[in-house]
């Protein structure tokens, strides 16, 4: 099988989208046998599968400005109609416009056998090649407050009609899954549950000395760690809170270090650091290097995923795979994937929250019992057994593909 992954994505933001991408890719090539073929951009490449170029078994398709241009200019909000009408469905004036930017006939010429597009939906529709998405979410039907009327409406015209055009879906957790059928009527049967599996990405890091690390980012005690961008669905806000309470009721002055993209909503988080007097108490890095943040890891007394949604948590598993104390909340994927009430709690309970911390930190014992659950729950997360999930949805797509060329007959 031939196998075909678009990841023609930003990558100055990091993110949740971007390390499945690269999880993925590298579990299919050292997994399994099939035939891979990236369709990435030049930044992408260099960056992450320039590591790839001389694996037999891998392909690329590097894609260029002019291409970004024709996508932005043709498949915006305003021209996507118009394209679809005149572009996809005419295949000689498709190919043509090859030659002034389309990847699309780029991509057929590879002779895919499938396309998987690992993000919530196509970039180009009509396409005549079976095809796949990962619907990581649908979290705007829980919070439609946390995005803005641009982003909503973009939401819920093309996050369902992806999910209806392509031949299968993948999900990463069985609440993704029973939300797709609910919210979209789609057929439970086009829906395939795919684990991400555990995949050490810090195995050729060092970890970076203890005085160096604390000398660089000012840190002058022990800590509990958020790895988040700062959206509102990471919900720090509670932890904040969390924080107050520990300080106040407790006595306990618990530090947090926090990284990850500090976007729009960080404005309002700082206003609640200023508000409630925590500013010795926080520090938030933004971006690190992966050496930073695997030391930040491992130098951490505690890791905290207090999130309000989440269609899969990278953070929880990289803290359980690192042996690292780790609590979450106890929604979406999280409990699936931590496997013990013991180690939850109500992400709107900033008490229960607070009490939990505080009892991590100080009790040994279940300290202990929530690191050998983690050892346990990480078998569950092997790629040699979870790849053949993704092979099995791949063929699903080209089973379901044929299917419907048939049906049209």
């Amino acid at each position: 099988m031939k196998i075909g992954i678009y990841a023609d994505i930003d990558t100055k933001k990091p993110s949740g989208v971007s390390q499945y991408i690269e999880k993925l890719i590298l579990a299919l090539i050292e997994e399994s046998e099939h035939r891979v073929c990236i369709i990435t951009n030049v930044d992408y490449f260099n960056k992450y599968f320039s590591q790839f170029r001389r694996n037999p078994n891998v392909s690329f398709l590097i894609t260029t400005k002019l291409n970004y241009f024709f996508r932005r200019i043709f498949y915006n909000r305003y021209s996507r109609n118009f394209t679809e009408i005149f572009i996809n469905k005419l295949k000689f004036i498709e190919y043509l416009s090859k030659y002034i930017g389309n990847v699309k006939p780029l991509i057929y010429d590879l002779n895919l056998d499938v396309i998987h597009f690992p993000f919530q939906c196509f970039p180009i529709y009509n396409w005549n090649v079976p095809t796949l998405i990962t619907l990581h979410d649908l979290q705007q039907e829980y919070y439609p407050n946390f995005f803005t009327e641009k982003q909503l409406k973009y939401r819920n015209i093309y996050y369902k009609k992806s999910a209806m055009e392509c031949d299968h879906i993948l999900v990463s957790f069985t609440h993704i899954k029973e939300d797709i059928v609910k919210f979209y009527n789609i057929p439970i049967e086009k829906i395939i549950v795919t684990y991400l599996g555990i995949e050490n990405r810090f195995k050729h890091i060092d970890v970076i000395k203890k005085d160096d690390l604390f000398n660089k980012f000012n840190i002058k005690n022990n800590f509990i760690f958020y790895p988040a961008q700062t959206w509102k669905h990471k919900n720090h806000i509670k932890l904040l809170d969390a924080l107050v309470i520990l300080r106040d009721k407790y006595k306990r002055k618990i530090y947090l270090i926090c990284t990850g993209n500090m976007d729009d909503n960080f404005k309002n988080i700082r206003e609640h650091i200023d508000k409630k007097e925590l500013n010795e108490q926080i520090s938030f890095l933004s971006f690190v290097s992966m050496a930073e943040l695997y030391s930040l890891y491992i130098y951490s007394d505690l890791v905290v995923i207090p999130t309000l949604y989440e269609a899969g948590s990278f953070p929880l598993i990289e803290a359980m795979s690192l042996k690292k104390p780790v609590i979450c909340s106890n929604v979406t994927s999280l409990p699936e994937t931590i496997g013990d009430n013991r180690f939850v709690f109500n992400p709107n309970n900033e008490e229960e929250m607070a009490k939990m911390i505080l009892d991590m930190l100080e009790n040994k014992e279940l300290r202990s019992l929530n690191i050998e659950n983690s050892k346990k729950q990480v078998k569950r997360f092997n790629w040699g057994n979870i790849i053949n999930n993704f092979i099995y949805g791949y063929q699903k797509a080209i089973d379901n593909f044929k299917e419907k060329r048939r049906n049209e007959k």
